[in-house]
């Protein structure tokens, strides 16, 4: 007896739930309810976003936007993030390539700084040679200097080798960037944006 009236309790509390709902829909119109989609596809998507969950995050803010505000409103806002994304990834090459750019011209300048007291030296060097034999001591020095010298001039044209080694890396980091930008923004008919990455690469070119 006591089953029995235990399950009328859990059909009676059913029964209320429902009643409850019904209640509340016909209180709440579709414009209501909507409204309360929206606040709890908000909510769900401001939690993702302060505690950075890429994944879900994704997956929040495409149906909030959607739900919302319509699928064009999220595909622009996916553009835009994309947009941001690529511009930063330039920058950071454009600076690097900068910076590889500022050190090539002060190897270049050390070198050539170099070369004219390794030209100077030989003069000396030269002077030495067809003096007497009391200068025979200190053109073993000379020569000691010369030969300093060239291992220092040697050593800066590896140190260029290198950088200009690194620098054609990151030339073909940029080219391959562009080219997959070129090909994704082709594929997705995004032709402004298209327009604004070629322009950005050749005015890389321009100043590099």
């Amino acid at each position: 007896m006591s089953i029995d009236i235990n399950k009328q309790l859990d059909v009676a509390q059913s029964l209320s739930s429902v009643l409850d709902q019904m209640n509340t829909e016909k209180s709440c119109g579709k414009e209501c309810q909507r409204n309360r989609k929206i606040a709890e596809l908000k909510a769900n998507y401001d939690n993702l976003l302060s505690n950075k969950e890429a994944e879900r995050l994704n997956d929040a803010r495409k149906q909030y936007f959607t739900y919302a505000f319509g699928k064009q409103y999220y595909d622009n806002q996916e553009r835009k993030i994309l947009e941001k994304d690529v511009q930063e990834q330039i920058k950071k090459l454009k600076a690097k390539h900068d910076e590889l750019q500022i050190t090539i011209r002060e190897q270049e300048k050390e070198r050539i700084d170099n070369e004219v007291a390794l030209g100077r030296m030989k003069q000396l060097h030269g002077k030495y040679l067809e003096s007497n034999d009391e200068m025979l001591g200190s053109m073993d020095k000379q020569e000691a200097t010369v030969e300093t010298s060239h291992r220092r001039v040697y050593y800066t044209v590896q140190k260029i080798n290198r950088i200009n080694f690194y620098r054609k890396i990151i030339t073909y980091i940029l080219r391959i960037l562009l080219a997959v930008s070129i090909m994704y923004f082709i594929y997705k008919k995004k032709y402004a944006f298209l327009a604004i990455i070629i322009v950005l690469y050749l005015l890389i070119r321009h100043f590099s």
